[in-house]
C-alpha cells in the first residue's frame, strides 16, 4: 500500500542506533524532493549488472533542465544538464552540447601523474598580456608543442616550445619552417585574383 506522511515537518527519517541518520525531506519552499544524509549521499545499484543512476524526463518535458547542481542558496550555478541533452558549466539553458560560463572560463588538461598538460579558455588566464575576448591554448610543460592536424590522424602543423612553426615537419629549426617533397608541395604561394600568382 501507500506511505503517506502528512504534517509541519513533512520528512521521512531513517536512523540508526547512533545520531546518524539519512532522510527524505518534502521542501515546502519549491515542493521539491530533497534526500540528505548524514555525510554525504551514495546512491549505488542493487547488483554489477544494474544501473546506478538514470533520470528520465517527462513525455514532452517542458522543464528546461534534467540535472542540475547547485550551491546553497542557489539554482543550478554550478551545472546544468538541458532535457535536449546539452551541459552547462555555470551556464543554465546551454543551447550547444557543452557550454562554459565564468570571467576566465578555462579547460585545463592533466597526465595520469597530475601533471599539467594543457589549457585552452579565453582572457590573460591563458597567456600572459592576453585581453578578456582572446582565446588562448597553451602547453603547459616547458617542452609541450602544439600540433594541428585536419583530414586524419597525420601532423599537418605545430607550434614548437621554442615558438618556431613547422608546416610539413615536426622538427622547425627557424620562426617559419615549411617542408615538402616536392616545389609543389613544399614552398610560399601569394595569388591575387586577376593580377599576379607569385610561389617560391
Amino acid at each position: 500500500g501507500d506511505i503517506k506522511i502528512s504534517g509541519s515537518n513533512n520528512f521521512l527519517r531513517i536512523q540508526s542506533d547512533g545520531a546518524q541518520y539519512a532522510q527524505l525531506i518534502h521542501d515546502t519552499s519549491d515542493h521539491q524532493l530533497k534526500i540528505t544524509g548524514w555525510s554525504g549521499t551514495k546512491i549505488m545499484p542493487s547488483s554489477k549488472t544494474a544501473n546506478a543512476l538514470e533520470i528520465e524526463g517527462q513525455s514532452a518535458q517542458e522543464a528546461s533542465h534534467l540535472l542540475a547542481i547547485s550551491s546553497y542558496g542557489s539554482t543550478g550555478d554550478i551545472m546544468y544538464v538541458s532535457s535536449s541533452g546539452n551541459v552547462g558549466i555555470g551556464k543554465t539553458n546551454p543551447p550547444h552540447k557543452l557550454d562554459i560560463k565564468g570571467s576566465s572560463p578555462l579547460i585545463g588538461f592533466y597526465g595520469s601523474g597530475d601533471e599539467y598538460r594543457a589549457l585552452i579558455g579565453t582572457g590573460g588566464s591563458t597567456i600572459t598580456g592576453a585581453g578578456a575576448n582572446d582565446f588562448g591554448i597553451r602547453a603547459g610543460l616547458s617542452t609541450g608543442n602544439i600540433l594541428f592536424s585536419a583530414g586524419g590522424a597525420t601532423e599537418m602543423m605545430r607550434i614548437s616550445a621554442s615558438g618556431n612553426v613547422g608546416i610539413g615537419t615536426s622538427d622547425p629549426l627557424d620562426r617559419l619552417h615549411i617542408s615538402g617533397s616536392t616545389g609543389t608541395t613544399a614552398g610560399i604561394k601569394q595569388s591575387r585574383a586577376g593580377t599576379k600568382t607569385w610561389s617560391q
